[in-house]
């Protein structure tokens, strides 16, 4: 796709007002990393970069994407339309095609929980029906019966229990079912045909006048940290979208994905896809070695010594502790 090499130009130099031009380069910031160096060139006349110090390379479609945190079809859409429009306002992103939550659906969360039965499980525990009793000792068992849950009484989401994500009106509009009996998949999620909303777009409700997030793979470990009064959220698995990247900007960002191989490889994907964000307040907080993850951990310790052993085991992502002012 061809694409002006005055359009590229203008473009990255409004944005980034230190680049350097070198011929028939363009020479930005790593985007990348928290280095503010001129590292990443770009050039003008194909729209071709690399990015010398992270490794990462692409075409112009590639790093708009990037820098705009939208799609590669949408990006691809917007340099199309400003290559045809030099003209044109190059840096209003509302112009950018970022997918609508509500497109396509065809059913609400409201609509599903119609076949939930409502569980508090502190008093549900003896409940005379058995679905409610199933899902109270789960949550009592997790050391989260101070929340609210559901249970599916009918349909797909039949012996699971509902997590609930709630807008602050207090309505779901999101859920993660997870399974109370022994069968497959242990988990299930609202699909993006049904509803118009997919796990990447969203992540778990927090408190976002905080200006520090704890950011956790699942709801049940993002609830045990708040429980002990933190701080939390999660993204529906260990692979942070760039959307979700864009959410957090602004934030002291706490990485706290499981004790796995699979959590430490999400750990350095979410922190670059922050960094690309330019996002640069990130930092680590991991598990003890014997749990798997944070729920795991909440059960089997008590409420002072999880506290302590978060407060303790904060480290920037540039592993320099600072823990002691982050949080307050």
């Amino acid at each position: 796709m061809f694409v002006p090499a005055n359009v590229i130009k203008t473009y990255l130099s409004e944005l980034f007002p230190e680049s350097l031009e070198s011929g028939r380069e363009l020479r930005i910031n790593s985007i990348f990393t928290d280095d503010n160096k001129q590292k990443l060139y770009v050039n003008l006349d194909s729209g071709l970069w690399t990015d010398f110090k992270s490794g990462e390379k692409g075409n112009l479609v590639h790093l708009v994407s990037h820098i705009e945190n939208v799609p590669y079809q949408s990006a691809r859409h917007f340099l199309k339309r400003k290559a045809f429009d030099a003209g044109a306002d190059l840096f209003d992103v509302s112009t950018l095609n970022v997918d609508n939550k509500a497109v396509g659906a065809t059913r609400t969360v409201e609509g599903d929980s119609e076949e939930w039965l409502e569980v508090n499980p502190k008093s549900d525990i003896n409940s005379p029906n058995n679905l409610k009793r199933l899902a109270s000792k789960f949550a009592i068992e997790r050391k989260l019966a101070s929340f609210k849950f559901f249970v599916g009484r009918t349909g797909r989401y039949f012996q699971r229990v509902i997590i609930p994500y709630f807008t602050e009106k207090g309505n779901p509009f999101y859920f993660q079912a997870r399974t109370l009996v022994n069968r497959d998949p242990k988990y299930l999620n609202p699909s993006k045909g049904l509803y118009g909303i997919k796990t990447s777009e969203i992540l778990y409700p927090y408190d976002k006048t905080q200006e520090y997030v704890i950011v956790t793979e699942g709801p049940l470990d993002a609830m045990s940290l708040r429980a002990a009064g933190f701080n939390a959220t999660c993204t529906q698995g260990c692979k942070m979208s760039t959307i979700q990247a864009k959410e957090l900007r602004g934030k002291k960002v706490i990485l706290a994905y499981d004790n796995d191989e699979s959590g430490r490889e999400g750990f350095y994907e979410a922190r670059k896809r922050m960094l690309a964000q330019r996002t640069t307040n990130i930092y680590s907080l991991v598990p003890p070695k014997e749990h798997k993850d944070w729920n795991d951990f909440w059960v089997a310790s008590d409420r002072k010594d999880f506290e302590a052993y978060v407060y303790s085991n904060i480290f920037r992502a540039d592993w320099e502790l600072d823990a002691t002012s982050l949080l307050t």
